[in-house]
């Protein structure tokens, strides 16, 4: 839960673009697939493509931009703090 809490809002970013995208591209490229597999099985490898997508994209952001953000944003209020204090 810590997990999911401390990145819900890359997951609720990168499911924005992963779900539409997988359902195009599935939809273009995966006719031959469903009708090989079945519709029910190519609609597991759906969600689960589009869940580890998700979560992918999700930890990516969290790791390369969140975090990278937070941390110039304690900077620049301790910045700010400092100032406020100095004055």
């Amino acid at each position: 839960m810590l997990y999911i809490g401390s990145r819900s809002y890359s997951l609720y970013l990168s499911h924005l673009v992963v779900y539409p995208g997988t359902r195009d591209l599935l939809g273009y490229f995966g006719k031959g697939l469903a009708a090989t597999i079945g519709a029910a099985a190519f609609n597991t490898l759906h969600v689960v493509v589009a869940m580890s997508l998700t979560l992918l994209g999700a930890e990516l952001t969290y790791r390369f931009v969140a975090t990278i953000f937070r941390a110039r944003g304690r900077v620049i209020a301790a910045r700010q703090l400092q100032t406020r204090h100095d004055n």
